[in-house]
């Protein structure tokens, strides 16, 4: 047991994992989804296995801006049917969510579909089997699902954004039940997105980029002149809450066979993006009045480049993550609109 002592609200239960599910769930505690019980045991493993102290307080998650402790980080964990190795993972996740610049106070509330996704990289990749390949978001891997749900529970139970009530989400979004991949550094030409970011290869990190939704940008052709105009189209979506929120990160995600083909031909990550930024631009007229005035608000300066409106204000407001399989000629688009990623030092004990 940790040293310092537990500070949750202990309840005495039927043995009986009907009983616990239909009390957390009667309590709004759950996803909607069944729960491990978080026993006192098992939250106890889930502590120990964490780089911090109990009782030490990780970030305040809003609206409710209660503090996520490494307590309750553990809590939630056990409830997602995380291991203890997760936990400073989850650690790093919360620490990357809870930045001022990643807006989860206004992501929280909103009627937009909005949820963290989690991108992994380094070698925790490989300790902790989370999957960077073929089949990468789901379903059947145990890693990405219970990560990217205990930060969902983290965020209803802590941050108590109860959907319907706080949670003014108008459809969901299938999305915030959880959102976890790695990166397939191996089969990728490009350097990862830590690397880009200046961490070191070997470090572990988390990086948080909100995201409402997944595209697929399907193209089977070797071509490398159909495929970067395939993906490039598949950006002009003058719904994507990117064209409004212009001050907001973009995330593709490229398998690595379409990154083979784009890099044989020239293009490294940075040039994609530059690409991307000077030609995934809509013309004016294809955004309502409304939408117009939304993006005036922005700045004159973010409204219009060369009579159109790009998807970013800068070309490194791309993020581009190479992950999934080498078979299929598919990728995705995932726009967010609000705020920026941020990525974090997973530690490692």
């Amino acid at each position: 047991m940790p040293a310092q002592p537990f500070t949750s609200t202990r309840q005495t239960l039927d043995d009986d994992l009907d009983v616990v599910y239909e009390f957390f769930y009667d309590k709004g505690l759950t996803d909607g989804l069944p729960i491990v019980p978080p026993t006192e045991e098992r939250v106890a493993r889930m502590v120990t296995a964490a780089s911090r102290k109990v009782g030490e307080n990780i970030g305040r998650i809003p609206p409710a801006n209660g503090q996520a402790t490494v307590e309750k980080i553990a809590v939630n964990a056990v409830m997602a049917g995380g291991r203890p190795e997760y936990m400073n993972v989850l650690i790093a996740a919360v620490e990357a969510i809870t930045e001022p610049q990643y807006l989860l106070q206004s992501i929280q509330p909103t009627t937009n579909p909005m949820t963290p996704a989690l991108v992994i990289n380094g070698p925790v990749r490989k300790a902790l089997n989370i999957n960077c390949g073929a089949g990468v978001m789901g379903p059947g891997w145990r890693a990405n699902a219970t990560i990217g749900r205990a930060v969902r529970l983290l965020l209803l139970n802590i941050g108590g954004a109860i959907p319907g009530d706080v949670d003014k989400c108008t459809q969901g979004f299938v999305g915030k039940y959880t959102l976890c991949i790695g990166e397939n550094e191996e089969e990728s030409l490009w350097p990862p997105l830590h690397v880009e970011r200046g961490f070191k290869p070997e470090d572990s990190t988390v990086t948080a980029i909100t995201v409402n939704s997944s595209i697929n940008l399907h193209d089977s052709s070797h071509r490398w002149e159909d495929l970067l105009q395939s993906l490039t189209l598949g950006l002009l979506d003058p719904t994507s809450n990117n064209y409004i929120h212009i001050n907001a990160d973009a995330l593709v995600v490229l398998n690595p066979l379409h990154v083979q083909i784009l890099s044989e031909a020239g293009f490294t990550k940075e040039k994609l993006k530059a690409h991307f930024h000077k030609n995934a631009r809509i013309p004016l007229d294809w955004l309502s009045e409304r939408r117009r005035h939304l993006r005036m608000g922005e700045g004159a300066e973010y409204y219009q480049v060369d009579g159109k409106v790009p998807i970013v204000w800068r070309p490194e407001d791309f993020v581009l993550v190479v992950s999934g399989g080498m078979q299929g000629g598919h990728s995705c688009f995932m726009p967010g609109g609000m705020g920026r990623s941020v990525t974090k030092r997973i530690a490692v004990v």
